[in-house]
């Protein structure tokens, strides 16, 4: 971190699977808009999203379980994952090697369409649009439980699809009404794409808005015991990191 583009050699076993890696998981990242790896390259946001992200999380969930920071990395890097704790396993060269934890639980990350986190000074929200994604992540198959407070300029029914197909359908008050609910999904190891479709109305700005999140976080989950895990490249940590 970041990928070292001008010598061959050091991008190629950065891309090695199976190996400590920074830009191999890459290939393993879905269609987010802002990646992991943004989170934890990119200084540190002054507010909080509605849907909270976590970097780190989100890399273990995609089966990353090393990353490999270069010498010239911005000072936040390494800010950044001494803060979150990140277990420094060697100093090799100019690099820095840290293991990625385990994740113990699932991640929710906005996907596609999906107007940027507003406040008032006393409340934060998110707007979805006509279709708006989700993507959840684990390592594992779960039953995961989503809390979520919503509102629209409208009443509208919203409708939630996994992986597919419907699984529930609600009604949103009109603001200043608001309903919460706590849902729980069945998700696969690996990514879960969850869409929200409504109605839209014409804000003041002259966006087409649906739902107005005000929470829409995980807040628990259990183990599936006859799931199919993801299957993570295995690391022989005897060898050298990079051949």
């Amino acid at each position: 971190v970041p990928a070292r583009m001008d010598e061959g050699q050091v991008l190629l076993d950065q891309m090695c699977h199976g190996r400590p890696l920074a830009a191999g998981y890459l290939a393993r990242v879905p269609d987010f808009y802002v990646t992991p790896m943004h989170g934890i390259v990119a200084p540190p946001k002054a507010t909080v999203d509605v849907i909270p992200s976590h970097p780190l999380r989100e890399m273990g969930n995609l089966g990353v379980r090393y990353l490999i920071v270069h010498h010239d990395a911005p000072n936040f890097v390494l800010a950044n994952l001494i803060a979150w704790e990140v277990p420094l396993l060697a100093k090799v060269e100019r690099e820095r090697v840290f293991r990625v934890p385990v994740p113990q639980e699932a991640s929710l990350v906005a996907a596609k369409n999906w107007w940027d986190s507003e406040d008032n000074g006393t409340q934060r929200w998110r707007w979805s649009q006509a279709e708006s994604r989700l993507i959840i992540l684990s390592e594992r198959p779960k039953i995961v439980r989503i809390a979520m407070t919503m509102s629209s300029i409208a009443p509208v029914t919203a409708q939630w699809r996994l992986n597919g197909t419907d699984v529930f359908a609600h009604d949103v008050p009109a603001q200043p009404k608001m309903m919460s609910r706590v849902v729980s999904l069945p998700i696969v190891a690996g990514v879960n794409y969850l869409d929200v479709r409504s109605a839209t109305t014409t804000d003041g700005y002259g966006r087409a808005v649906g739902i107005a999140f005000t929470q829409l976080e995980i807040v628990g989950s259990s183990e599936v015991s006859d799931g199919v895990p993801m299957i993570i490249p295995a690391t022989d940590r005897d060898t050298p990191l990079c051949p």
